[in-house]
């Protein structure tokens, strides 16, 4: 713009001009090749080190699954799980790989623009930067708290509908027996409309956040010409700095723009992920990869209940045995008898250590 300028002041001649554009444009060209090559390496390198990331991820989660007691798997469901290591971790895996190389690009160039701006004139630079920044961060954290808590309970009710359909599935005969098509059908339906409406209102939250950034970019440019022409009129600027931060604004706005259709897929990484960490930090209360503990060096094979109450954790309102005692000698067969519903499972249960029960005492000597 400068040499242009300079061109119709008579400053510069033909050939002068000429030269300059075509310094300049290999400029442009020396650009392209750096950037094919360093964009190409970062995108190259984010996909590995996100394809060894999310096999680590299910690896641990997988190892995390292993050790949990029965308990955990009553409240979580029998569906989530492979849920989890299939959807949760691709999503975890589409945040981590080519969305954070363009989102790094894209913080890299809007830096360079800002500092492109205070370097030409810094009065300008001031008025763009406190009307671009306070705004894009204010919808940017605002629209990414919605999304992510809407997203977080879309997955939550997905993973509730695939553990309904996965246990209909598995147990066909016992639907077809009792008649209960319709019932599991309408828990089914239940379960999606409530993923449906909560991940309608993540998309919502992500649409009003990109909608923001694309009008804060053109009135951030008509900003910056109507400063920059005031600014012009009183001598304090030239017409090339005017259009140098006219034009760095407006490449940092665009660059945001495209990378704000991305924070959908940010913030579907971050609800997987959540989910995924939660059950690997959990620890189980009977672990059975710890060796640690007391190992009896004779077992005669006496076990004793004395004053065991249960409940289970998806049922914590309902005792599933209440002050049960019950002795079960070595040597000798012992019947439990009882009505559908009167804890004799739930006894075998404790046996087996697949449950911990709230009270009493479970002795085996």
């Amino acid at each position: 713009m400068g040499t242009f300028q300079s061109f119709t002041n008579g400053e510069l001649d033909g050939s002068q001009l000429s030269t300059e554009v075509a310094r300049f444009s290999l400029y442009f060209v020396y650009l392209a090749i750096g950037m094919f090559i360093f964009i190409y390496a970062a995108t190259v390198i984010f996909f590995l080190c996100g394809e060894n990331i999310t096999r680590r991820l299910r690896l641990s989660y997988l190892r995390a699954v292993l050790r949990q007691n029965m308990a955990f798997f009553d409240v979580l469901g029998s569906g989530t799980v492979t849920t989890s290591l299939t959807s949760d971790v691709n999503l975890v895996h589409d945040a981590l790989s080519a969305k954070v190389s363009m989102t790094l690009t894209a913080a890299a160039t809007c830096v360079t623009a800002l500092i492109i701006i205070f370097v030409m004139y810094w009065k300008l630079a001031l008025v763009l930067a406190a009307s671009t920044v306070i705004t894009m961060t204010l919808a940017n954290s605002l629209g990414t708290h919605f999304a992510v808590r809407y997203n977080r309970h879309a997955l939550n009710a997905a993973a509730q509908s695939n553990a309904i359909a996965e246990e209909a599935l598995q147990s066909h005969k016992h639907v077809a027996a009792f008649g209960i098509q319709q019932e599991l059908e309408y828990k089914y339906a239940k379960h999606l409309r409530q993923a449906r409406g909560f991940s309608l209102r993540a998309r919502m939250a992500v649409a009003m956040t990109i909608a923001v950034f694309m009008g804060v970019m053109y009135l951030n440019s008509g900003l910056s010409f109507w400063q920059g022409s005031r600014f012009l009129v009183a001598g304090e600027i030239s017409a090339s700095s005017v259009v140098t931060c006219s034009m760095a604004v407006l490449i940092s706005a665009l660059t945001i723009g495209k990378v704000a259709p991305n924070a959908q897929a940010f913030v579907s990484g971050i609800s997987g992920a959540g989910r995924l960490l939660e059950c690997i930090r959990r620890r189980s209360p009977l672990d059975p990869m710890d060796a640690s503990g007391e190992k009896p060096q004779q077992v005669e094979g006496r076990i004793e209940l004395t004053r065991v109450r249960l409940v289970y954790p998806s049922r914590p309102e309902k005792f599933a045995l209440r002050e049960v005692d019950i002795v079960f000698p070595a040597g000798k067969t012992t019947a439990v008898i009882g009505a559908s519903g009167c804890g004799k499972s739930s006894i075998i249960g404790l046996i087996e250590r697949f449950y911990t029960p709230i009270s009493g005492s479970i002795c085996k000597k």
